[in-house]
């Protein structure tokens, strides 16, 4: 296993919340949980309910209490509802979530099992017990409709108690086919499902209308009033007349024998729908916000689960953003009829016929996949001035062509299951050139034009291919090289680090004021974020001048694809788009240990003589921990400056070098610190080699391309220090402006808390 690859392990093992099974108390149930800071909350329900002495009492319960946490991430709606309950509504939800006359220990609790609660109407209890997440022999997680027990098995004198990390919506005592008429909760909007579809299936037809009615358990995708209404009445009305097909759709909608919840699916986990070799595929996208997106597809279509988690009488009901297994919208459609894209829409509108007449096909005679940036993703660009889609037709038509593969690849990216070293590519329409489509953590990402898009919301299934939803426009970098750094998790700790040695501010792009979209950084949450938390780490409040705004450099010649000249002003999609940018929160909110008070002052007095393009090989942040506990490695760390000089050694000034363009063979070039690597590339596109050799080191380029506005990073393997790096003699630099002995000392410690 590759050094990245342990660190990342070890970095999601340690994330997994800790179980604590098995504890004994004297207490009654009541004086466990009121002597529990977590569940202070909880315990303002009994006593709200006026079960405090049912809790002390001698009868006997299984009760599984949601901790503080759990009422923290209630949505607003769902908390309001919550608090407007009455008192015997919070008391019959109470019991809903216990078990009378019985303590249910986890070891007896049997994976899609069901248990009867107290409540008034016996509301069923589905639990469930998964493997733990990453897999621990003999080590499983408990739920119960849907909740988490995080410390189970707490013995007490009248009972068990079990803690819960999520406060389940209240169970209905209706089945799935009542529901759907009239659901509990006033908020959903879900009944045109049932008068749109299911009404005008013939009963006596088919079993699908008994199996909503009688299915003892199963678990319903309904997509709501909102999705129901974006299908033309055209196209209901065609679905209608024809029972077979209704039938079919129908039943792409809901898995039986199973009540399932989104905690416990895994990513990728697939279930059997009631047609044949057909399946629903969830696929889970971490954000930054609680909680997680989940979506799912079936029979070609993706849809997002919007309210998850509703358990009935009969299972689980799961709302979604569109109808599954029935395609409708051309590719041309779906983005002209989706707000959240219309920018990109109004370029759309500007493609030629044949483009236009190829993404509005209906028959699906040409197959077609589309990439859409957001909204966002536009916003990032539209503004900056050399953007023009109106007046720039060069630039129009190779953004639109970047974003459209060859007709005849129909692209689901959700079967793409490989890292980036086993990348698949597709050709685009523009000029050939490609897209690189991976795998990483739970994120499917795609490069194009020297920019990596997340895959925001993947294979939406149109009637003549699949549309992705992207993150980033292909073709035009957004971030400055210190940005673009900062906001990949890999490399979180290199960009602390280089910043903590004022090669950051060295490497912004000053065509970008303060606060502009391409100086802000997006701080990966992920994996890096928990162990170089900002308050920590914070990186150097420099105190960044709006530095001069670059003139346009989109002309119709910037985006020649067949420039391979390496000449230090090349022009190649304007890796100096000063414009592209997102200003970086990172370098101004409160990040205290790197600077709060600005302790590094204004390290460069001139910029005059900085370089406008960079080609930087930013070293992996797994391989930079490695190299600090080496010997070498805690050496270096003492003396700044000498750190700083190694650092130096992977920057080429004034030079945008993409590997993609380079040729084969041996390449020297000068460095930042004027010292000389040797690039030695061996083949083309994914099977292209490149390796950085300096004195008797060596080191491989893992990643390509990183395109930026003000150059280009490439990822390597391994830091490019030797042994004569401990006595070589070294300097600050000529270029920038030189600090005190006393300020680089000062790094020294903030490096040490790397």
């Amino acid at each position: 296993m590759t050094p990245k690859c342990l660190v990342l392990a070890a970095i999601v093992v340690a994330s997994i919340p800790q179980m604590v099974f098995g504890q004994v108390s004297g207490l009654s149930l009541f004086q466990e949980i009121a002597k529990r800071p977590e569940l202070s909350q909880y315990r303002s329900w009994l006593t709200r309910a006026q079960l405090e002495p049912n809790f002390q009492g001698n009868n006997r319960y299984t009760v599984f209490a949601p901790n503080n946490t759990a009422f923290q991430q209630m949505s607003a709606e769902k908390r309001l509802r919550f608090e407007r309950m009455l008192r015997t509504e919070i008391a019959n939800y109470v019991w809903s979530l216990a078990i009378f006359g019985t303590t249910l220990q986890t070891n007896s609790m049997q994976d899609d099992s069901v248990q009867r609660s107290h409540g008034g109407n016996q509301e069923k209890l589905f639990i469930a017990v998964k493997p733990s997440v990453g897999g621990q022999a003999g080590v499983y997680q408990y739920y119960v409709n849907g909740a988490r027990i995080v410390n189970g098995d707490i013995h007490c004198s009248n009972g068990i108690l079990h803690i819960i990390n999520y406060i389940p919506e209240p169970v209905s005592n209706k089945f799935m086919y009542s529901y759907l008429q009239n659901p509990d909760l006033p908020s959903l909007r879900i009944t045109r499902f049932f008068n749109d579809l299911l009404f005008y299936l013939p009963e006596t037809d088919y079993d699908t209308i008994p199996v909503f009615k009688t299915a003892e358990k199963m678990t319903l995708f309904v997509p709501s009033d909102e999705a129901m209404a974006k299908v033309p009445a055209s196209k209901l009305s065609e679905l209608r007349a024809d029972a077979v097909k209704l039938n079919q759709v129908i039943k792409r909608h809901y898995i039986l024998k199973q009540a399932i919840h989104t905690s416990w699916v895994v990513h990728r986990q697939e279930f059997q729908t009631e047609l044949p070799n057909e399946k629903i595929t969830f696929r889970k996208i971490k954000t930054d916000n609680f909680p997680e997106r989940v979506y799912v597809m079936s029979e070609g279509v993706n849809a997002e689960i919007t309210f998850g988690n509703i358990t009935v009488a009969n299972g689980v009901l799961h709302v979604v953003d569109s109808i599954l297994g029935y395609r409708y919208n051309s590719a041309l459609q779906q983005v002209e009829s989706d707000s959240t894209v219309s920018s990109f829409a109004a370029v759309l509108r500007q493609a030629s016929a044949e483009i236009q007449n190829t993404l509005r096909d209906q028959m699906g005679s040409q197959q077609v996949t589309l990439f859409v940036p957001t909204n966002e993703a536009m916003a990032n660009i539209n503004s900056l001035p050399g953007v023009d889609f109106v007046g720039n037709r060069t630039l129009t038509d190779m953004v639109i062509r970047y974003h459209i593969l060859e007709v005849g690849n129909a692209l689901v990216v959700m079967d793409v299951n490989k890292q980036y070293e086993g990348r698949e590519t597709r050709r685009t329409m523009y000029q050939g050139q490609s897209v690189s489509i991976y795998q990483r953590f739970n994120d499917t990402y795609v490069e194009a034009g020297y920019v990596r898009a997340r895959v925001v919301r993947p294979d939406v299934g149109v009637t003549n291919g699949y549309v992705q939803y992207i993150d980033r426009v292909f073709g035009i970098p957004p971030k400055d090289i210190p940005t673009t750094i900062c906001e990949d998790a890999w490399l979180y700790k290199t960009y602390l680090v280089m910043n903590g040695l004022t090669l950051g501010e060295y490497l912004r792009d000053r065509g970008l004021t303060q606060g502009s979209p391409g100086r802000t950084c997006v701080v990966p949450s992920s994996y890096y974020n928990n162990r170089y938390n900002q308050n920590n780490y914070n990186q150097n409040n420099y105190n960044q001048n709006n530095y001069r705004t670059s003139t346009s450099r989109y002309n119709q010649n910037t985006y020649n694809q067949n420039q391979n000249n390496y000449n230090q002003n090349q022009n190649n999609y304007n890796q100096n788009q000063n414009n592209y940018n997102q200003n970086q929160n990172n370098n101004n909110q409160n990040q205290n240990n790197y600077g709060q008070n600005n302790r590094y002052g204004n390290s460069y007095v001139d910029y005059q003589d900085v370089p406008q393009e960079f080609t930087v090989f930013v070293v992996n942040g797994s391989a930079m921990e490695y190299f600090e506990e080496t010997n070498l490695g805690r050496t270096i760390m003492q003396d700044p400056i000498r750190y700083r000089w190694i650092m130096r050694r992977h920057v080429i000034p004034y030079r945008t070098i993409h590997m993609d363009k380079l040729p084969e063979g041996n390449h020297i070039f000068r460095t930042d610190n004027g010292e000389e690597i040797v690039l030695k590339k061996n083949g083309y596109g994914i099977r292209a080699y490149v390796e950085i050799v300096f004195g008797r080191k060596r080191t491989q380029v893992i990643h390509m391309d990183l395109g930026a506005t003000n150059g280009v990073v490439h990822i390597v393997r391994d830091i490019l220090a030797v042994e004569e790096d401990r006595t070589r003699a070294v300097s600050y630099g000529s270029r920038p402006s030189a600090v005190s002995v006393v300020v680089l000392f000062l790094v020294t410690a903030v490096v040490k808390l790397l």
